[in-house]
């Protein structure tokens, strides 16, 4: 294995299974669970409970010289006059821990929530039934 092999470590999504999804659009997500929530927003906006959403749309830099220096959030969730972000995670390594809090400290007017693999499970058992819901 040379020098380069070692360092592409590759950490599975929650409910990864990345690609596009013809029911959003043709828009290429990289799981299941980011998919489902996009599913979600879509309700969400179809009831006027948001206005509107992006996935990926923004990444934030920290003034840092090793380590997380980039981090972009999964979804970008625009209310009637607030705004904020979502990150799913089925599992935090480390490095998205580090993310998180250089968020804190770095932009701490910026909200940033985690849907994690219990409020997935409520967000399931919430809007599951919607067309196109993929279940692992």
């Amino acid at each position: 294995m040379n020098r380069f092999a070692r360092k592409r470590v590759f950490h599975a999504k929650a409910g990864a299974k990345g690609g596009k999804r013809a029911d959003l659009g043709g828009q290429y997500f990289r799981s299941r669970w980011e998919a489902n929530y996009a599913r979600t927003l879509n309700e969400l906006k179809r009831r006027g409970e948001i206005v509107d959403w992006k996935y990926e749309d923004r990444e934030f830099q920290f003034p840092v010289k090793r380590g997380t220096r980039f981090y972009k959030v999964d979804f970008h969730v625009f209310e009637e006059g607030r705004e904020y972000f979502v990150e799913i995670k089925g599992l935090l390594a480390a490095k998205d821990v580090t993310a998180l809090q250089r968020m804190r400290k770095y932009y701490p007017e910026v909200t940033v929530l985690l849907l994690d693999k219990k409020r997935y499970a409520e967000l399931e058992s919430e809007f599951g039934d919607l067309d196109g819901w993929e279940r692992s």
